[in-house]
């Protein structure tokens, strides 16, 4: 049998094993944390005439045991998931995924706002020893830290910096709650949905107003919504509104505004038509996308409109001060509906793009809560046991992207082989060390509790697999490699993360990688016109549903920095997007993510944790899957 077939056998019983969510164990003998303990075996199959072609005769393989699609694939260079494949992704993925739904952890109405939720949901760790910290002012206003975001518009902000800074600015018609407590009402008091779960009706509260006194109205919200749908506004968010009828074809270009599915039945009543059910959506519009934003300011003063000078806001805060790369300044609005039940008078945000700097502020007495923090820091913090570092769970994934347009990365067996020789189990436990879990597929496991997805896992470590791939490649011990940049902006915890990963494929695989840092605005410049190699990305929920993160490899998506472009996986995501069973629709988003990960244009690395400091006298600062907390409940003893 020749080298090239034994390539394909190996890696297609490695795929194939992995992906039936059966336990598995790395090259070492260790099971990866993550992995279903408690599946089933998987189902055996028949051995068919493709099986045979693929292990061409190889009587020593397993082949009753390989998935049918994986050991028929092809390992060309630029081959990507067919059709038929997903079709066969189909078949697998209705054997895992639950028939019924469980009880969501997010309930699905906002009339569940009075719940309170446990301050121990969603927290992984948190010290028992008391830590003396420095008096900070007691004058009602909180101090934190934040990056250095992009935007302050809502209908283009798209990270996490922004986001929330912005989501204490304006509001949308129903909020996150403090913890991970259901959605509550925020603009909107109450709604109703349509039986068959595709039409929403928000009714808005009696005498909203917007920060300079005007009414705030459904018009605000349909023409926001449009506006972030507008092509010529270019918002990476837009995605996020695909689930509204006629909002896809609109951003593409290739429909009418006056087609997207919201519109005002009156100033306070807000009807919105989606393109299937999504039980999901009052989660999915608390997201900062989905805030209304004010028509006359932003035609007025243009790109200026959000200054401080010219903004006007429809949240619980006000901006009130703008100094670039040095902090956001925050007042409480006088003009808000719920003015009087915000506890804070206002807030800064420092700026910072260093956790060296956010452990300086806080143990100062500078801010009132500190992160990221960097990984020396809180390993040491655990160690002593301080009772101001808590550590919550959070649907974060932390991955390195692959330009797929650029060789050596337009070789499949490029990228896998580097999926395949990273040890990630080493990485959380020695570099990270803040109780992360390895990544071996792309959607959190959280995702499970919040709505029964069964996420199918990528392989895990095999070495020797991803030496035979890279010498199939014509990389034989390396040799030949053209070798490349790992880019990242400046946080130590990166740093660290991409000296390790370069280290871990020199030695594994005989490749050399360099690796520049930059600011977070020089790394999203580079990453939006396609200008690296491989670069540092994560994607954190913006509501809990695997489409949020599968999206993000649509051929259209703003967010797909990997430039996959595979037809057949975004057939996949649009079959979802309007399946109306819900057990149908995680077969689909399976089916699809299996795809992703056969097609693998990215390195899974890790499934984030978010550990922070936080002084005492801080209250309503609770756990919080996505790491949005709202200043609105937050308040200091």
């Amino acid at each position: 049998m020749s080298s090239l077939r034994s390539v394909q056998s190996a890696f297609a019983l490695a795929l194939g094993l992995a992906a039936c969510s059966s336990p598995a164990s790395d090259s070492e003998g260790r099971v990866p944390p993550g992995l279903r303990r408690d599946a089933p075996p998987p189902a055996l199959l028949v051995l068919d005439d493709a099986c045979r072609q693929a292990l061409a005769g190889d009587a020593t393989a397993p082949c009753a045991a390989i998935n049918r699609q994986h050991a028929a694939m092809s390992l060309d260079a630029a081959a990507l998931t067919t059709a038929a494949q997903f079709d066969a992704f189909v078949t697998e993925c209705e054997a895992i995924q639950p028939k019924e739904t469980p009880k969501s952890a997010l309930a699905d109405s906002a009339e569940a706002g009075d719940s309170q939720p446990s301050p121990l949901v969603g927290q992984v760790y948190r010290g028992q020893k008391p830590h003396p910290v420095p008096p900070i002012p007691k004058d009602g206003i909180y101090r934190t830290v934040e990056g250095n975001p992009e935007f302050i518009d809502p209908n283009k902000v798209s990270e996490s910096a922004g986001t929330n800074i912005v989501s204490n600015l304006f509001e949308t018609l129903l909020v996150i709650a403090p913890g991970n407590a259901p959605a509550r009402p925020g603009a909107a008091l109450r709604y109703e949905v349509s039986p068959d779960g595709r039409v929403y009706t928000f009714y808005l509260r009696d005498g909203l107003v917007w920060s300079d006194g005007r009414p705030t109205t459904a018009h605000d919200f349909v023409y926001s919504w449009r506006r972030a749908l507008d092509p010529k506004t270019a918002s990476k968010n837009a995605q996020q509104l695909w689930i509204l009828e006629g909002a896809k074809a609109f951003n593409e270009g290739q429909g009418p505004a006056e087609a997207v599915g919201v519109r005002a039945l009156d100033d306070q009543t807000l009807e919105v038509r989606l393109v299937g059910p999504a039980p999901f959506f009052p989660d999915l519009v608390t997201y900062l996308a989905f805030a209304p934003v004010p028509r006359w300011a932003i035609e007025q003063h243009g790109d200026q409109w959000t200054r401080p000078a010219n903004i006007v806001t429809n949240g619980p805060f006000l901006l009130s001060k703008w100094l670039e790369r040095d902090r956001f300044e925050l007042t409480k609005s006088p003009t808000y509906w719920d003015a009087a039940n915000v506890k804070l008078a206002g807030a800064v945000f420092y700026v910072s793009e260093s956790e060296s700097q956010n452990q300086t502020l806080y143990e100062s007495g500078q801010i009132h809560d500190a992160a990221p923090l960097g990984p020396d820091f809180i390993q040491k913090a655990i160690k002593d046991g301080r009772d101001d570092l808590r550590i919550d769970t959070n649907a974060c994934v932390y991955f390195y992207a692959l330009r797929m347009d650029r060789p050596p990365f337009s070789d499949s067996r490029v990228r896998h082989a580097l999926n395949l020789a990273l040890d990630k189990q080493t990485l959380v436990d020695e570099v990270l060390g803040a109780f992360q879990t390895p990544a071996l597929g792309f959607t959190p496991p959280m995702l499970g509790a919040f709505m029964g997805y069964e996420a199918p896992l990528g392989p895990p470590r095999d070495k020797a697999l991803a030496q035979r791939l890279m010498a199939a490649a014509g990389y034989p011990s390396g040799k030949g490699f053209p070798g490349a940049e790992i880019i990242y902006n400046t946080f130590e915890a990166h740093k660290r993360i991409a000296e390790y990963a370069s280290r871990n494929w020199q030695e594994a695989l005989g490749i050399k990688m360099s690796a520049a840092n930059m600011e977070w605005k020089s790394l999203l410049k580079k990453q939006n016109a396609g200008d690296f190699q491989i670069s540092r990305s994560a994607w954190c929920a913006d509501y809990p549903d695997p489409m949020n993160f599968l999206e993000v490899f649509n051929s259209e998506s703003e967010n797909n920095y990997s430039a996959y472009k595979n037809p057949a996986y975004d057939a996949m995501l649009d079959k979802a997007r309007v399946e109306p069973d819900a057990y149908r629709r995680r077969v689909l988003m399976c089916a699809a993510e299996k795809g992703l990960l056969r097609d693998m244009p990215f390195v899974p690395m890790y499934q984030y944790t978010r550990s922070r400091l936080i002084r005492p006298e801080v209250k309503g600062h609770l756990p919080q899957y996505q790491e949005h907390h709202l200043l609105r409940w937050i308040s200091l003893d």
